[in-house]
Order: structure tokens, then sequence, then C-alpha cells
């Protein structure tokens, strides 16, 4: 019987703020900003509903997600990978961030803005 290696190869040292290929700066990262409602219902249906900062009410986890329902702030939106649109949010009652599906997250009623 024979294994084969699964070692992830190391990275190579570069510059920091080059990149390795070609030598131009790595492209920098730039948040978010704010939609308006007219931009959001433009929009196909593969994209974000919701953008960074945005304040939302998160839906309580079932049997599987140990999650109580809460206030949220959006804190990026992830790639879509084919699946559900994800959103990284921290809770205002937790110490921590989560990665949360779209199906779960919904506007803040008028009493909690």
């Amino acid at each position: 019987m024979s294994f084969k290696s699964i070692a992830v190869p190391p990275r190579v040292p570069t510059r920091k703020g080059k990149s390795s290929a070609s030598g131009a700066p790595a492209p920098r990262y730039v948040p978010a900003t704010r939609v308006t409602e007219e931009v959001r219902a433009m929009r196909p249906a593969n994209t974000h509903r919701y953008a960074a900062g945005d304040r939302l009410a998160m839906a309580p986890g079932g049997r599987e997600i140990s999650r109580s329902a809460a206030v949220c702030l959006v804190l990026a939106l992830l790639p879509h990978e084919g699946g559900p649109l994800r959103y990284r949010v921290r809770s205002e009652t937790e110490n921590y961030e989560r990665i949360v599906d779209e199906a779960d997250l919904s506007p803040l009623p008028p009493e909690f803005e």
C-alpha cells in the first residue's frame, strides 16, 4: 500500500504589497458601501440583498445551529459559491462573528432602528 502526500506546498515569500506573478501591487481592500433600495431592486438574483454596515434581524438557529434571535451588523459579503448567499455578521449580544445565510436575515422592524 502506498500513500500520497497531501501536504500543502510552502508559500513563496514575497515583498509586502507586491504580487509574486507580475510584480504589480496587490489590489487594495475596499469596503462595501450602503446600497439604496432602488439599486437593490435592479440586482440579479445571485447578488447580495444587504450591504456591509446594515443592521438586520437574525433568525434563531434550529436543532443543528446554536443561535438565538438577535440584531446583528453585517461585516462582510462572502463570495457566491453556488449555494445560498452568505454574510459575515456580528450579533449585538455575542462576542464573536458568524457566517449566516441570507435566508436567516431580514430587515429590522421600525421599533429597533
